[in-house]
């Protein structure tokens, strides 16, 4: 026969990669074409993919083939057999009806070939093609209902293991290399690190997912909220051993459902990539916290500071309008002169002391009744604002009403949560000091972690009368000689006009 025979392949699972299955149907299909006298052939291959109709999958080569036969570019289609084709009746009649405004012949190595010319031919074909898709459904059904049985038995129900497990005889095993970052990454965000701060620093770390790809935030969250962790199958009966506390794991729940996370930041850079912001540093004259932002310097140099910012704080009595109009003792201060201020002289000063060390490692039996308290009075707090909201949507409480009591329990609920986290981060502060407190290898988010755990707040005052702000560069001096008499100057202005309260 003359013409171009497509020859189409297809095999499920190939869980090796190494497509044996296929290139076994193309040597047959190549066979039969030459037996049958095809010009040239040209093969369509879709490994690793269903055909049947519970597959979402696409078959990006099933589809190509077909356009070519619409075409009229084919002159046959050869398959190994129906099943290998298609497990579609609806794709089974999209053939037929191909066949009868081209002509294109169907033959298959194993089922033979199909008169789709005559009724009869039709019929056989598609009477296969429902017996092939019932085939699939059934199979499927029986393999989920054999999962659904293993679930309720506590048995792993098969297909990959979840991360921090690894599958041993049906049965799941903990993973030590797993286990041991699920621990670290429970014990960092409970104690107030970011998922942001645990994924990026893994990612420097050169720490990859089990496939050998970076971390990202949405993959380590989904990890950390899957209740397998706790040797549950998805029926919930316990089959396996645990590799979190329960108690940790309904933190963490409650922690990334907790719709306070999702917060609108102020003005200018995220507070997030800075370690002295997020509250540990406050104005010395009103006591608000100081925002992070980018201040433009000389020749469009720009530098990270903080700032009491009246746009974001408002008017307060502290910062009254002098004779030039502006508001008094506004503070700003340089975010990374004040950081390595402040880890010096805190570093030092828990290094010389180790009861402080001694004290923050011990976790007495009070500390856990403390934060189940804490956590009771905040979970009360969400649910009076659940309540809140539905007394507005109901027209039982006004606007203004709704608005002062929302930023009221707000501010209660952050003052609790800062309280839990206090209690929470005692250990990250007590391990910190064991690793020799090396403040310059942490991440932002570990950094200011580290000082809310041992309770530090930065107050900033105004710059000191009688220093000056700017130091010009002498005829005598190098360019190194003045950036180190620079840096000795701010080192003494940020003394005199920096407050650490332990």
């Amino acid at each position: 026969m003359a013409g171009t025979a497509a020859i189409y392949t297809r095999i499920s699972k190939d869980r090796e990669g190494r497509e044996l299955g296929v290139q076994r149907q193309e040597a047959d299909c190549r066979r039969l074409a030459k037996s049958l006298g095809y010009d040239s052939v040209v093969v369509f291959q879709d490994n690793d993919v269903s055909a049947s109709t519970l597959s979402e999958k696409p078959r990006p080569e099933f589809v190509s083939m077909m356009s070519s036969a619409e075409r009229g570019e084919l002159a046959a289609i050869i398959a190994y057999s129906n099943s290998r084709l298609t497990r579609r009746v609806a794709e089974i009649q999209a053939i037929i009806n191909v066949t009868k405004t081209t002509g294109i012949r169907v033959h298959t190595v194993a089922s033979g070939q199909h008169d789709l010319d005559r009724a009869d031919g039709r019929a056989s074909m598609l009477t296969i093609a429902v017996w092939d898709q019932a085939e699939a459904e059934r199979t499927s059904e029986r393999i989920k209902a054999q999962k659904q049985q293993r679930a309720a038995n506590g048995h792993w129900h098969g297909g990959a293991a979840p991360f921090g497990y690894r599958a041993e005889n049906k049965r799941l095993i903990p993973n030590p290399s797993e286990v041991a970052l699920v621990a670290e990454a429970a014990k960092r965000v409970l104690a107030g690190d970011t998922l942001h701060s645990v994924v990026t620093d893994w990612n420097a770390r050169g720490v990859t997912t089990r496939f050998g790809k970076h971390w990202r935030q949405a993959n380590l969250r989904s990890i950390l909220m899957n209740r397998s962790l706790l040797g549950e199958t998805k029926a919930g009966v316990k089959g396996w051993e645990a590799i979190i506390d329960e108690r940790d794991f309904d933190r963490l729940h409650r922690l990334f459902s907790d719709p306070a996370r999702k917060v609108t930041h102020s003005p200018g850079v995220k507070s997030g990539k800075y370690s002295m912001g997020g509250g540990v540093t406050v104005c010395g004259y009103c006591g608000k916290r100081l925002i992070t932002h980018i201040r433009v310097m000389g020749g469009g140099r720009k530098r990270s500071a903080l700032a009491c910012l009246a746009r974001v704080h408002g008017p307060d009595r502290a910062h009254p309008k002098g004779q030039d109009g502006r508001d008094v003792n506004r503070v700003v201060i340089d975010h990374d002169r004040l950081e390595s201020y402040v880890f010096e002289t805190v570093v030092a000063a828990l290094s010389g002391d180790s009861r402080l060390s001694d004290k923050l490692s011990e976790r007495g039996p009070d500390v856990d009744a403390q934060i189940t308290e804490l956590e009771r009075q905040r979970d009360a707090v969400v649910e009076k604002q659940r309540r809140l909201n539905d007394l507005y949507l109901d027209g039982d409480v006004d606007r203004d009403y709704h608005r002062d009591t929302v930023a009221s329990l707000k501010a209660e609920h952050a003052a609790l949560q800062n309280q839990i986290n206090d209690l929470l981060g005692k250990p990250l502060l007590s391990a910190a000091m064991s690793d020799g407190l090396d403040w310059k290898k942490w991440t932002a988010d570990k950094r200011r972690s580290f000082l809310k755990a041992a309770g530090v707040t930065v107050r900033v005052f105004a710059w000191p009368e009688g220093m000056a702000r700017n130091l010009g560069r002498r005829r005598d001096e190098t360019a190194a000689q003045h950036a180190e008499r620079v840096d000795a100057h701010q080192r003494a202005v940020i003394e005199k006009r920096v407050e650490i309260v332990v």
